[in-house]
């Protein structure tokens, strides 16, 4: 690309890698504060700042079939994280932390909508993650927060954060960017919730209740319907 577009996208690559890092920030802070499923849903919510911010600096519009899907399991995430809904302080500032980390979240997927498809997957990912493990790590040392001296085991879960969530979710999410709008790729992170709840209930003991059971099913319906070829693909 020309020396201009080089220069404006790797501030691009910069301030996605900001916002990523702002993301995982703000959401790791709000789960000592809320529960893992509040927390998660309310961070998942970022398909609705996903639409506005595609629609004001990409003008991508939305099909009907994509806005079915996000409006049918946006309710399924608001079921998830209102079935625990807990007016403590606090939880509220959790929440908040939450819903801040989403709005953080939209932004890194439409910076990179915008930048990814003129780079190599490994380039953008390599520019990405390093930036944010650069704020992150700076962040840290700012806070006083130790980055050495934990047991064996808080390093392999270290470990696969960085390898499972990060490297194989995100590097897919990035992949898919190049060739789909960042609503439809926000709409499949809205499955986050369903995944987060069954490990909550399996490794924290957090029993799921029966409206956050019914609120997993209308996520995954409208992730199924915003990605399934088909028909009503018109734009909204």
């Amino acid at each position: 690309p020309p020396i201009e577009r080089r220069g404006r996208d790797a501030a691009l690559v910069l301030a996605a890698g900001v916002f990523l890092a702002a993301h995982f920030g703000l959401w790791i802070a709000s789960l000592s504060l809320t529960s893992v499923a509040s927390s998660v849903a309310l961070v998942a919510l970022n398909p609705l700042f996903v639409a506005l911010f595609a629609r004001m600096f990409l003008r991508e519009g939305l099909s009907r079939k994509v806005l079915a899907g996000m409006v049918l399991a946006m309710a399924g995430s608001i079921l998830i994280g209102g079935s625990d809904f807990r007016a403590e302080s606090a939880a509220l500032t959790g929440d908040a932390l939450a819903l801040a980390g989403g709005v953080a979240g939209a932004l890194y997927l439409v910076v990179g909508r915008a930048v990814r498809a003129r780079y190599p997957l490994l380039t953008y990912v390599v520019a990405v993650y390093g930036t944010g493990a650069a704020v992150l790590t700076a962040a840290a040392l700012a806070a006083g927060v130790p980055l050495l001296g934990y047991p064996a085991r808080t390093y392999l879960l270290f470990l696969l954060l960085a390898a499972v969530p990060q490297v194989i979710g995100h590097t897919s999410f990035n992949y898919a960017l190049r060739y789909l709008p960042a609503s439809m790729v926000s709409v499949v992170i809205l499955s986050e919730p369903v995944g987060a709840t069954a490990l909550a209930w399996w490794i924290l003991s957090e029993k799921p209740p029966a409206l956050m059971l019914i609120g997993g099913g209308l996520v995954l319906a409208g992730v199924l319907l915003a990605v399934w070829p088909g028909r009503g693909s018109g734009a909204a």
